[in-house]
């Protein structure tokens, strides 16, 4: 009965032994299982990283080239500017130049128109 006893025992430790044995083998599964998912995420840490990387280089490379447009377009407004004015005074300088020539072409008719009457005068004063 004793070793009966002992015998029961004994199955009951290897038994226990057993299914401790199967935690500890399930653990370790649940283990390198938690060790695979970590390692993913790194990796995926790491994609997503880079992705920002780029994603920041692009947008600095972008707003580099917006800041150079800008200033492009204000270069061509100033431009825009001074070619108005210039249109302006030229515009200006057109119109008394215009007046100009009109006040010479009246003063030429008038000279002209004297001349003609001092020789009609005088033609009439021969006539007589």
């Amino acid at each position: 009965e004793a070793a009966e006893r002992q015998a029961a025992k004994e199955r009951a430790a290897a038994e226990e032994a057993r299914r401790i044995a199967a935690e500890n083998e399930e653990a370790e599964r649940a283990a390198a299982e938690a060790r695979s998912g970590l390692e993913e995420e790194a990796v995926a840490r790491r994609a997503a990283t880079e992705l920002a990387e780029e994603a920041r280089s692009e947008a600095e490379s972008l707003q580099a080239e917006l800041e150079a447009g800008r200033a492009e377009l204000v270069a061509t407004a100033s431009e825009l500017g001074e070619t108005r004015c210039e249109l302006t005074m030229a515009r200006s300088e057109q119109g008394e130049l215009e007046l100009a020539r009109a006040e010479l072409e009246a003063s030429s008719q008038r000279t002209l128109a004297e001349t003609l009457e001092e020789a009609a005068t005088k033609l009439d004063s021969e006539v007589r």
